[in-house]
């Protein structure tokens, strides 16, 4: 049982974090939710370069649990499209989204 090696784990357990299943889309994409939910007063730009993180660490976490990098990659790509659409909606009604490179 995990609550018996809380101590062992890597990370804080008040951290805020959710569970991703490689082959479940329906967890990336309600993940992208909180996570664009949980910015949603940030600037743009610190909204962009916080996505970009942690779709990279969801796509290496993936690939240490020992899932191929097609899996992690799908996986990733639901959480940061789903993160963008619900930012976008959120903060559409107080200014215009830009998303792309420079």
């Amino acid at each position: 049982m995990i609550s018996d090696h809380v101590d062992q784990l890597p990370f804080n357990i008040s951290d805020p974090m959710v569970v991703i299943a490689p082959e479940v889309a329906d967890q990336a994409f309600a993940a992208g939710v909180q996570f664009a939910r949980a910015l949603a007063g940030a600037e743009e730009v610190a909204f962009v370069l916080a996505l970009g993180e942690q779709v990279l660490l969801i796509r290496d976490a993936i690939m240490d649990a020992g899932y191929r990098a097609t899996k992690a990659q799908l996986a990733g790509e639901a959480f940061g499209v789903k993160s963008k659409t619900e930012w976008r909606r959120i903060v559409s009604p107080e200014r215009p989204v830009t998303w792309g490179t420079a």
